[in-house]
């Protein structure tokens, strides 16, 4: 064995065989220790051994080239040097408390994109522990939906600092911003982002105060004053919506501009979009806000009755009408709005008096005389097809065009999918407060679930759907997961049961991960099982398909995309357990 590279340290190193024969001293222990190297044995050096240094024995198998121990000499720590290191690692710890306290979101990744630390911050944006982030890729995170876009991810690509507006797991904004950290060799090593709340964001800025007065103008109207950056807001802020999707944006600042004029509007939609509370915007935004918003619901009036509720009627105008008369729909709405909602309900008979009032915006009480001019803006709202009707001749034309002079379609929910974690988010908070349930909150596995659906109900489904979930879930726990929700969510046809469980756990499934669950071919479960057992037959044949793959519950967490806390509860009850 070479051993003249010992010679180069200025430590000592001494190497004796089994019999305690020294068979090599290097040049420091033969300067520093005071011995006879020629005749040395182990008892000659041992208590010579300076104090000064601490010593560490290697003992190995003896061969011709092998002595049998190593004895190596540590030389002492410089006071200094140890004060400075005790120093050092103060700061250190008091940096990390400082990062910690911070208000913002702070992820450090490597330069494959893997985060290595984070601030404590984020189990309050993402209900997640750190320890459930750390170790995981920003891509896994991205494709799981935690958060969208990823910074870090664009930064890895074009590094360059960034600054961009993430969307969280319940719809949250998050403004961050992603800094790459190169050696000195030019690679990149580390991309550290810091984020923070969009809403904390706004609180910041100079408008702090006239935001709050805006605020106090709402819960005085009654309304619910939520997340600015989840919000469309037009006019004083009298009313307002959650909405982040693109559409629906172009939709409330076309309907903004329309509010302005006296135009017809004419709502179109299907059941449970909102037409409602878009009609009831039109009024808030407009310059009649100060006058009354009337409705009259066109598929509720008989037509014998339609004259009189709609224009009301003189005294003593028939047997048994009241002496008074009675004052007419119509005439309450002076000054105001008149909002005819499912107009595609009116008998041909009632659309030819509708399309006289529209035209001259005068009116005859039955059993009166002179006609009286009123003042009011209209806003229709169907969910009837009108050209199809015109066509059938089941609806007038002249009407038709009468009405349609900003027509304005509401998109159904299905078409919108990024404003179904905020509306939740917001429902759920909303359904808590109306029933004294204390704070609620959706966990990301719940979102998934829901954006799966289709809601032919569209938001009124939703709405009733998470009214429900909150009143029979454990309220102890304030978090609704996939599981307290799709029980009540009704199957679509277009969206089998395996689809909802791997869209929950934030996964897509394809052909091949179908041909892998066993037990499975053509159709996922039969149509006439129930929705939650169904979804728990495929979501343990999901857990049975990791378990084979998989070496813990961690790697199932990841696999299936849920925090591994989950992946414990739900291999416990499945009765499973990692291989």
């Amino acid at each position: 064995m070479d051993v003249s590279v010992f010679d180069r340290l200025d430590t000592p190193v001494l190497m004796f065989d089994r019999q305690g024969q020294l068979v090599f001293a290097n040049a420091a222990a033969v300067s520093h220790i005071p011995v006879e190297w020629a005749t040395c044995r182990w008892p000659d050096v041992y208590d010579r051994l300076p104090d000064r240094y601490s010593y560490r024995i290697h003992s190995a198998t003896e061969t011709e080239e092998r002595p049998a121990i190593v004895l190596e000499c540590l030389p002492p720590q410089d006071p200094v040097l140890a004060a400075e290191n005790r120093r050092l690692q103060g700061q250190l710890e008091e940096l990390e408390r400082l990062m910690h306290e911070t208000s913002d979101e702070l992820f450090v990744s490597d330069h494959e994109g893997r985060v290595v630390w984070v601030t404590d911050r984020v189990e309050t944006l993402y209900n997640l522990s750190p320890r459930d982030i750390i170790g995981k890729t920003v891509f896994e995170l991205e494709a799981n939906r935690l958060f969208y876009p990823s910074v870090t991810a664009i930064v890895l690509r074009e590094r360059k600092r960034t600054t961009i507006l993430q969307t969280a797991y319940d719809g949250r904004r998050i403004a961050v911003t992603g800094t790459p950290v190169f050696d000195d060799d030019g690679r990149l090593v580390r991309v550290i982002s810091t984020g923070i709340d969009v809403r904390e964001l706004v609180g910041l800025m100079p408008t702090a105060a006239p935001t709050e007065q805006q605020g106090t103008k709402a819960r005085q109207r009654g309304t619910t004053a939520v997340e600015p950056e989840r919000r469309f807001e037009a006019g004083d802020g009298a009313r307002s919506f959650v909405a982040t999707s693109v559409c629906m944006h172009t939709l409330l600042q076309k309907l903004e501009r329309a509010a302005k004029t006296d135009a017809t509007v004419l709502l179109l939609g299907e059941t449970g979009v909102g037409k409602n509370r878009l009609a009831e915007a039109v009024h808030d935004w407009s310059d009649r806000r100060s006058g009354p918003l009337i409705e009259v619901n066109c598929a509720t009036i008989p037509e014998t009755l339609f004259d009189s509720e709609l224009f009301g009627y003189a005294k003593g105008a028939f047997t048994g009408a009241n002496r008074e008369g009675k004052r007419g729909k119509v005439d309450a709405a002076n000054g105001g709005t008149l909002f005819l909602n499912e107009v595609g309900e009116l008998p041909l008979g009632v659309q030819a008096k509708l399309l006289d009032f529209l035209q001259s915006h005068t009116y005859t009480p039955v059993g009166g005389v002179y006609p009286i001019a009123v003042d009011l803006r209209v806003v229709c709202a169907t969910n009837r097809d009108l050209t199809q009707m015109v066509r059938q001749g089941t609806f007038r034309a002249d009407l038709y065009y009468r009405l349609n002079v900003i027509s304005l379609r509401i998109p159904p929910l299905r078409e919108r999918l990024d404003d179904i974690a905020p509306l939740a988010t917001y429902l759920v908070s909303v359904v808590s407060r109306r029933h004294n349930l204390g704070p609620m909150s959706l966990a990301p596995d719940a979102l998934a679930s829901l954006s799966a659906h289709t809601w032919p109900g569209n938001v009124r489904e939703l709405e009733n759907v998470l009214e429900r979930a909150c009143l029979y879930s454990d309220q102890d726990q304030g978090v609704l997961r996939a599981v307290d929700i799709t029980p009540f969510v009704e199957p679509a046809e277009s969206l089998d049961a395996e689809s909802v469980v791997f869209a929950s756990q934030g996964l897509q499934l394809n052909s091949q991960s179908r041909e892998r669950l066993p037990g499975h071919s053509g159709a996922i479960v039969p149509r006439q099982m129930q929705l939650a057992a169904a979804l728990e037959q495929v979501e343990r044949e999901a857990y049975e398909l990791a378990i084979q793959t998989c070496r813990s519950t961690y790697e199932v967490a990841a696999q299936l995309g849920v925090s591994q806390a989950t992946a414990v509860r739900r291999l416990k009850k499945f009765g499973l357990q990692v291989r």
